[in-house]
């Protein structure tokens, strides 16, 4: 009986149905589905922080609920163009996109490569009719489906049940959709926050269904740093290894490194006995050096697993959802939660526009801006994002209000002003090298709350003349007033150096350690692009590399951030530092002890007796090939010890070398 509900639910004719795209208490967008003749219409888009997708979506389906037909049309996130189709005859399921285009005739459910998230809702119903709840994919892959819970919304003649199903398979983090309960239609996508879509007459409930699915996360976040946790209550010694010297920049041979209840200890020859009651780690072949520190983080419970295995041990968050983040900070902090110390946390502070970012720290007037800097002060905050919209004649009197209260300030550079205005304004850090681009480029009426910030770059940054006294005057303004830079290339890289189609710049190299739905959205270039302007993209981004090396040069402090994914991302940024012209040695430098004192880290960033035992031991020398840092067989983080090779099987990626054993001490 249920199947066959099921099926005339999913083939029923539906009244045309509205979805409010909900960031915070604003409706940013909306979805607008309608239904004829046994086909699906859906008109989707939405604005925030300036961008945001618009597509139009038309599907059919065959009687047990996968896709017949389906069709896009629109653009992504920063404005490439959407053009996909799929369709299914004579047993055969074949689609096109503008990366790629295939045939199966073995049965599935086809996945698009860019759909609305009421295309979650058709595949979980297929889900729901399919044997044991799985179903293969197309072009691969294979999903199951789990039902998490079922709640109950509204009063009276109003009440709704809803339920909550979470669909893993197709991503490294499951994909949850709400469906009503009665008829199986899609109801809500909605994270913390709240964010995402919501049936329109239901938009109160919004923050409501988001906690729930948070709790969803927290169960299986808490089983994952269960599973992935170790500790030893005596000294754990590493021995036979190579060191890394921050300070000195340099590799100390053959030594053995003591680590004691969150500490470094002693550091000798390997040569020396070891103490009798140590724990041992054989080091042969591999370099002990300081885990990494990510300055430029967005944070999710999601995020912070893949910092650790990644290396990443401390990160900077750089703007967030206030509540939402220092929950995480919680879980973190007290062991709930796999994840990274996160320290010398940034406030995030926005001007109200129709282009601002709506997340935490909107601010209507320079008094209200103010407050947000004594809450940020109150809570524990050390620095302070200024961002697109915040209006240029508040920045100088909030710069110095922060300072007063001992923050740090660094921001984008608002619209209508140039990075040179806000160095002279106070700010301490700038974020993003297209940001020192735009003030060489950026007019008066240049709006750069819009696509514009990346689009202009792209077209005039190969022009910049580096050795221009223009150029030297702002490298010379940076270093004398101490200005620090967040470039994170690796954020910009696929914008302008990946053609759809092609791998990806940013993470090709190691695409085959994802799952492969995921590996096939990897191959979709950020930003639309003729051959000819894709050209001229790729000599803008070369130019803004040799940017980035022109102020480590001339004294500028450069720190490693990535605004992506984490983990993997500030890999490829110290590979491109190194692709810039930056020694590999002092890449590592940089992201470690450098960053660590620029940002006021104590007890980070060096191995030094008396220090956070947070280090990394990766196969082979970083010094010689910098992509080691992705080999990492063992993190400690205090007196934690996490294996990446066990993290990233639990997650669903391919490790990149096997955990290392611990000997225990010998009786």
């Amino acid at each position: 009986m249920l199947l066959a509900a099921l099926v005339l639910a999913a083939a029923a004719p539906a009244p045309p149905e509205r979805y409010d795209y909900i960031v915070k208490d604003f409706v940013a967008g909306a979805l607008e589905r309608s239904e004829a003749g046994g086909k699906v219409e859906i008109s989707f888009s939405y604005r925030d922080n300036g961008r945001g997708p618009t597509m139009k979506e038309s599907y059919a389906l065959d009687k047990d609920g996968t896709t017949s037909a389906f069709r896009c049309d629109g653009t992504t996130t920063f404005g490439s163009k959407i053009e996909e189709r799929f369709e299914r005859a004579a047993g055969a399921g074949k689609w096109k996109t503008l990366i790629d285009e295939g045939e199966a005739k073995t049965p599935g459910f086809y996945v698009p490569l860019t759909s609305s998230p009421e295309h979650m809702a058709v595949l979980a119903r297929a889900l729901l009719l399919a044997p044991k709840q799985t179903l293969a994919l197309l072009p691969a892959g294979q999903a199951t489906i789990e039902k998490v819970r079922t709640e109950e919304l509204g009063q009276d003649k109003a009440k709704k049940k809803v339920t909550l199903y979470a669909i893993t398979g197709l991503d490294l983090t499951p994909v949850y959709v709400w469906l009503d309960d009665a008829t199986k239609a899609f109801f809500a996508a909605v994270a913390s926050g709240p964010y995402g879509l919501i049936r329109s007459e239901y938009k109160a409930y919004a923050k409501f269904l988001g906690i729930l699915t948070k709790q969803a996360d927290e169960t299986l976040l808490v089983a994952l740093h269960k599973k992935t946790r170790h500790r030893i209550d005596a000294p754990l010694a590493i021995t036979n290894v190579d060191v890394f010297d921050a300070t000195r920049a340099k590799i100390e041979r053959q030594k053995t490194v003591y680590m004691f209840r969150g500490a470094i200890g002693a550091i000798v020859p390997a040569s020396e006995p070891l103490a009798k009651d140590a724990y041992v780690v054989d080091g042969t072949g591999k370099t002990l050096m300081p885990a990494l520190i990510d300055v430029h983080g967005h944070e999710g419970e999601w995020t912070a697993p893949f910092h650790i295995a990644g290396g990443v041990t401390t990160v900077r968050d750089i703007g967030n959802d206030n509540e939402e983040f220092l929950a995480l900070m919680r879980r973190v902090d007290d062991g709930t939660y796999l994840g990274p110390r996160y320290l010398g946390r940034a406030g995030f502070l926005e001007g109200e526009s129709e282009h601002a970012s709506r997340g935490s720290g909107l601010a209507g007037s320079l008094d209200e801006a103010k407050r947000w800097v004594d809450w940020y002060a109150q809570h524990g905050y050390r620095q302070l994002k200024i961002y697109n919209s915040f209006k240029p004649e508040w920045v100088p009197a909030t710069v110095a209000y922060a300072h007063e209260r001992g923050l740090r300030v660094s921001g984008h550079v608002p619209a209508f002003t140039t990075a040179t205005q806000m160095v002279r304004a106070g700010f301490d850090e700038l974020q993003h090298i297209n940001q020192i681009f735009l003030n060489f480029f950026v007019g008066p009426k240049d709006d750069t709350r819009t696509l514009l910030r990346f689009e202009l770059v792209g077209d005039k940054g190969y022009t910049l003349d580096l050795a221009s006294k223009e150029v030297q005057q702002f490298v010379a303004l940076l270093r004398d007033r101490r200005v620090a830079v967040d470039p994170t290339l690796g954020a910009f890289e696929s914008m302008y150096r990946q053609a759809m189609g092609e791998p990806s710049p940013t993470y090709g190299m190691i695409a085959d350690h994802f799952p492969a739905l995921l590996q096939r959205s990897l191959r979709q270039a950020d930003m639309e692009a003729t051959p000819q302007k894709r050209e001229i993209y790729r000599k803008s981004y070369r130019r803004m590399l040799d940017m980035v090396a022109k102020m480590e040069k001339s004294g500028v402090a450069i720190l490693p951030g990535t605004d992506g994914f984490a983990g993997f991302l500030l890999h490829r940024e110290l590979e491109l530092y190194v692709e810039a012209g930056i020694a590999p040695a002092r890449v590592l430098q940089i992201a470690t002890r450098e960053t660590a004192r620029e940002l006021g880290f104590d007890r980070l960033g060096t191995i030094t007796p008396g220090f956070c035992s947070d280090t990394i031991l990766v196969e082979g020398d970083p010094t010689q090939d910098i992509s080691a840092v992705r080999k990492i067989a063992m993190v400690t983080r205090g007196e934690d010890i996490y294996y990446p090779a066990e993290i990233y099987a639990a997650l669903g990626v391919k490790p990149f070398v096997p955990p290392i054993a611990i000997a225990p001490p010998k009786p």
